[in-house]
């Protein structure tokens, strides 16, 4: 049974159509944007991972780059958030 677009959270819903976006497949997209519930923090952090994804010119999986840099919470492997 499949849930109706009325009962989902239309920021999570963002989240998920803003990590389509950048190479990550539907389902996964739509786990983590699920499981990040501070819109503002999550924002900041995609835009870290975009800014961070720009630098580097040997990306050959930009979506994984951009899930690693988002499940990077303690800011010990890509620096901490501007």
């Amino acid at each position: 049974m499949t849930q109706p677009e009325l009962f989902l959270d239309p920021a999570a819903n963002r989240r998920r159509d803003a990590l389509i976006s950048r190479g990550i497949h539907p389902r996964t997209a739509a786990a983590e944007a699920a499981r990040h519930t501070d819109d503002a923090l999550f924002w900041r952090r995609l835009r870290h991972a975009d800014e961070l994804a720009r630098v580097r010119t040997n990306l050959k999986n930009r979506g994984g780059f951009v899930l690693s840099v988002l499940r990077d919470t303690s800011g010990m492997k890509y620096g901490p958030l501007p």
